[in-house]
């Protein structure tokens, strides 16, 4: 997930912030999560991503 999270800034021009604010983590938990340092529960991450991207994916297939 982390590199589908990296893919997702980069697309999106998010910041760390940015994304933690849409995950409801904090901007250091997501910052040691994507260095590969976080001591927390990774999975809860991984699982926060992935309803990001899956929010995003849905929102960028609805039509105007």
């Amino acid at each position: 997930m982390k590199e589908q999270l990296l893919h997702y800034m980069e697309q999106t021009r998010s910041t760390q912030t940015q994304v933690a604010k849409a995950l409801g983590k904090s901007v250091a938990v997501i910052n040691q999560y994507l260095k590969g340092t976080y001591a927390g529960r990774t999975d809860d991450v991984d699982e926060a991503v992935k309803r990001l991207l899956e929010r995003q994916s849905v929102s960028l297939t609805q039509p105007l």
